[in-house]
């Protein structure tokens, strides 16, 4: 569990505005949670228990803010379209590293998670940005057009005979698109 108490120790500061903050603080915190919660058998009680063990990576500034935008998140996750698409597929990678080589410049991520459903492939990354409208909501579709292109590219190194989609798991509202 060296890995684990790496990940416990070490704190970001990423931007000096503390909205931002909480924002990126949050998107680690749930993304840390959905990396080990089991889909099929999910509680209110171990959602907790796993965003408890998240509490050390938070700045003491913005933790009970962190702390209670995960719980919401994870709360409305737990009743989800989300959550039931992920319950009944099978789990293939969580957190794949991978790396591009293209146009003389090496690209990197990590996906969220790939899953297999209704024999195709699915490509997912999970968002937590909040968004009220059908136009906010399109936004945020929007800004991850370059990054699904990576990640089908990614994929397809992988499965290449396989039907693979891209979808977002938009978290403020559980919905997949």
């Amino acid at each position: 569990m060296k890995e684990e108490k790496e990940r416990e120790e070490i704190k970001f500061n990423f931007s000096k505005n503390t909205g931002e903050n909480i924002s990126i603080y949050t998107g680690i915190v749930v993304h840390n949670v959905l990396e080990e919660v089991d889909f099929t058998n999910i509680s209110l009680k171990q959602l907790n228990t796993l965003i408890k063990k998240q509490e050390k990576i938070i700045p003491e500034l913005i933790k009970n803010v962190v702390m209670e935008n995960s719980r919401k998140i994870l709360r409305k996750f737990i009743n989800s379209p989300l959550h039931k698409e992920l319950k009944e597929s099978n789990i293939i990678f969580r957190e794949l590293p991978f790396t591009l080589y293209e146009n003389e410049k090496y690209i990197e991520g990590r996906i969220d998670i790939i899953y297999e459903k209704d024999g195709k492939i699915i490509v997912m990354d999970y968002k937590t940005n909040r968004y009220e409208t059908e136009e906010e909501k399109q936004k945020v579709i929007k800004a991850y057009e370059k990054q699904k292109e990576y990640y089908l590219k990614a994929v397809k190194k992988i499965f290449p005979e396989k039907n693979i989609e891209f979808k977002l798991g938009l978290l403020w509202k559980g919905e997949v698109v």
